[in-house]
């Protein structure tokens, strides 16, 4: 309960109810041979995700106090250990139960070593801040990069890997390579080079709104689009004239910007190419108003008539600009566009853990009638709670297969957190940033 209290007053608060956890998990840690192990760290029950208590491990041992109930216990060991937790293990207990399992952890085996690699420049950078981390369905780990010569080290077990890393923004470079996965045996060190770029090049210009005016605060978009920097996203604000500069390494960018009001459209996309060593300026983005209307009916394919519910429409064009509306099934719909490019026009209705959807692409002349019928049902996975210290990582499943990680301290938060994820086919798609079915929604 989070109260907040005014000097020389009394605030009246529910009563707190207690639940009888008078069960007992009692669990020790062993390896691969059945053998017990002395290892520290905490261990936690969970009832369909939701966090209900834990118990520090010590030596090996933890004895967990719940109520009557099925629990799903996971583990995190000291980042000193020796030791990888295994898989979850799972355990039934009702009327002043004890109950003892076994929690399998891995030895730290093996390695995934490398380092920073400049893959313009050949060589491996130093004074670069960063942070590697490789994780599997049932553990993390995680080390910084040595700055002073720009290398790593992780200590794993023996199996499959996910490694990711990220460079300090303000390093002069930036990560190419994201994600890779890494198979490893037993004994084995896997080298893994990490590669960077350099931002050897500079992206300067002004945002304008449709008038022709600077316009301050907007958010700039550069997306590579060539060879190494394909995958590359970077980004920066105009000042009080509009104006911004964006380091990036050079190549072929498209640029975008973004603001608040949602009444314009998005710049025409432009294209530059940053130079090595030099700049790009005078890039111009003004932001458009809409010349034409796109309208109709909203409903859902004839079979399936009979469901009420909210529509949400998008559409993006293929020069950089996006738009959405929402709009009830069975009523009428209105979209602001600009008139003399290909359009790109969907829509999605939710219900519970289904939705609908329609797709069409056209080129808008003028004003044009359009009638949304959506089809379906298609699947998602339900939404997934989980309640845990923020201090430590956690590893999710979700329906569809989608293993979800969260390292720990990731979040803007302490203590008890309880987080939401929920898929949502919703989402309106712009140019650089169209969904496969659906997405997800983090909430905590």
């Amino acid at each position: 309960v989070s109260l907040t209290v005014a000097a020389g007053s009394t605030v009246n608060v529910a009563d707190f109810v207690l639940t009888k956890a008078d069960n007992v998990i009692s669990g020790q840690l062993v390896d691969p041979d059945g053998a017990a192990v002395m290892a520290g760290g905490a261990a936690a029950a969970f009832s369909s995700g939701e966090y209900v208590n834990f118990s520090l491990i010590s030596s090996g041992h933890f004895e967990i106090f719940v109520p009557d109930g099925s629990y799903d216990v996971g583990i995190e060991l000291l980042e000193t250990s020796e030791w990888i937790p295994g898989q979850p293990q799972s355990a039934t207990v009702s009327g002043g139960q004890t109950i003892s399992i076994t929690y399998p952890v891995l030895p730290k085996d093996a390695a995934i070593a490398g380092a920073l690699w400049d893959v313009r420049n050949e060589v491996v950078p130093t004074d670069v801040a960063g942070y590697v981390m490789a994780d599997n369905p049932q553990a993390w780990v995680g080390t910084t990069i040595d700055t002073a010569n720009g290398t790593y080290h992780l200590d794993v077990s023996a199996g499959l890997w996910l490694l990711s890393y990220a460079v300090d923004p303000n390093s002069g470079y930036i990560a190419l390579d994201h994600h890779k996965v890494v198979p490893v045996q037993s004994g084995q060190t896997a080298g893994v080079p990490l590669p960077v770029a350099e931002k050897d090049s500079l992206i300067a210009g002004q945002v304008l709104d449709p008038d022709g005016n600077p316009l301050p605060g907007a958010v700039v978009l550069a997306f590579g689009s060539h060879g190494l920097i394909n995958q590359v996203t970077v980004a920066g604000h105009t000042d009080s004239q509009g104006h911004f500069a964006i380091r990036a390494p050079h190549g072929a960018y498209d640029l975008i910007a973004g603001h608040a009001d949602p009444h314009w459209l998005n710049p025409v996309l432009a294209s530059v190419i940053a130079p090595p060593n030099a700049a790009t300026t005078n890039v111009v983005l003004q932001f458009r108003e809409p010349d034409v209307v796109l309208s109709g009916n909203v409903s859902l394919a004839p079979e399936f008539n009979g469901d009420d519910g909210v529509v949400h429409i998008w559409a993006y064009s293929e020069d950089g600009a996006a738009t959405f509306a929402t709009a009830q099934l069975g009523e009428t719909y209105a979209l602001g566009l600009v008139s003399g490019v290909r359009w790109h026009i969907g829509a999605v209705v939710e219900f519970g853990n289904t939705f609908y959807a329609f797709r069409e692409v056209l080129f808008m002349g003028g004003n044009q009638t359009l009638d949304i019928v959506l089809d379906g049902p298609f699947q998602k996975p339900a939404p997934v709670s989980v309640t845990f210290d923020a201090s430590e990582a956690q590893t999710l499943h979700v329906g569809d297969g989608t293993w979800i990680h969260i390292p720990a301290g990731a979040l803007p938060t302490t203590g008890q957190v309880t987080l939401h994820i929920t898929p949502i086919a919703t989402l309106p798609h712009q140019h650089h940033a169209r969904l496969y079915k659906y997405g997800y929604a983090f909430i905590a």
